[in-house]
């Protein structure tokens, strides 16, 4: 188990050679995606202009942490404010709150459903960025109805030993309408993108109902010539440490992560989606706002392979188990 600086202890394992390595392995499955509409929505953030500035002479000005949610409700209204994890001063905290009662959000519409995202306040640098908490749709997957059988003639357009398309379907309409459907990821012909695309806009949603939120979901269609077979992680599952070994340029970053105030222990599923895309990152298990930051950090991350490798792991899934302790880099920072 990991103590105190999770940083200090990953520095053996940055010199190291990275532990994921490809092997052959099965294809992604189908992933559901959050509604993008509230991080859209947080860009036209208005604010103060000036950012907290914390009293003089407090003595614990440079350990200090503050991090909310905030649920904006309204385009002309501050958002509500819930403290996720503190262990600022009262003087600190007056003026943090005082900040955050000029946000406003003047492009959502009168009526609309709640924003709500987090926020980190650390008084020994900047505020943080807003994250938009992912907003899940009340429909269950179980509604979705496809095709039983696979995309048919596919095979004889193949000319690749693996050809891979990875899609994203949206439902924005009642249940009666196919889905909007765009090919963020193709190493095959046009034709192999045809098939996919026709099929997939085969779907349908039946229970839906004008005016539902979204559904927006990810699917990997993966085929192959003669013995040929998919590439994949040799690890399915690994501990932060190792997977951190394998990201690009780790240890020139700057972060720092108390893992205690996130419900630790807990496990993440990680899909490598770049270079068409930052990464997906969602938890497993019981969601916890307090891990919004650190989720959105994991998804910007690159591994440090050749652009051929990650370009073969596009939608690989690993399963990430993230301990208790603190991840602070650069390791020897204070």
């Amino acid at each position: 188990m990991m103590k105190t600086k999770l940083g200090r202890l990953l520095a053996p394992w940055l010199a190291a050679c990275a532990l994921l390595v490809l092997v052959q392995g099965p294809a992604a499955a189908a992933t559901l995606l959050p509604d993008p509409a509230a991080a859209q929505l947080l860009s036209c953030l208005s604010r103060r202009e000036k950012p907290p500035s914390y009293p003089s002479g407090d003595e614990r000005r440079h350990t200090g942490l503050l991090r909310v949610q905030l649920k904006f409700v309204a385009p002309d209204k501050p958002p509500l404010v819930e403290p996720l994890a503190n262990t600022a001063s009262e003087s600190m905290q007056d003026v943090v709150y005082d900040y955050l009662r000029s946000y406003r959000l003047p492009c959502m519409a009168p009526g609309q459903e709640p924003v709500v995202a987090v926020q980190e306040f650390r008084f020994d640098r900047d505020p943080g960025s807003l994250h938009a908490l992912e907003q899940r749709p009340e429909l269950a997957a179980s509604c979705l109805v496809m095709p039983r059988q696979g995309p048919e003639g596919i095979s004889s357009y193949i000319e690749q030993k693996v050809s891979k398309v990875l899609v994203v379907a949206s439902f924005e309409g009642d249940g009666s309408e196919p889905p909007k459907v765009d090919i963020i990821y193709s190493n095959g012909s046009s034709r192999v993108e045809g098939v996919v695309r026709d099929y997939v806009a085969s779907y349908r949603m039946p229970c839906r109902r004008a005016g539902d939120r979204p559904y927006r979901f990810q699917q990997s269609f993966i085929q192959t010539l003669g013995n040929a077979k998919p590439a994949g992680f040799r690890q399915r599952e690994v501990d932060l440490p190792n997977f951190l070994a394998s990201l690009k340029d780790i240890a020139k970053q700057t972060v720092s992560f108390d893992f205690k105030t996130m419900s630790c222990p807990f496990a993440l599923e990680w899909i490598s989606m770049q270079p068409a895309r930052a990464n997906q990152v969602r938890e497993l298990g019981r969601r916890d706002p307090n891990r919004a930051i650190f989720l959105a950090w994991l998804a910007s991350q690159e591994l440090k392979f050749s652009g051929r490798v990650v370009e073969q792991l596009m939608g690989e899934t690993l399963r990430i188990e993230v301990p208790c302790g603190y991840l602070q880099l650069p390791a020897n920072a204070s």
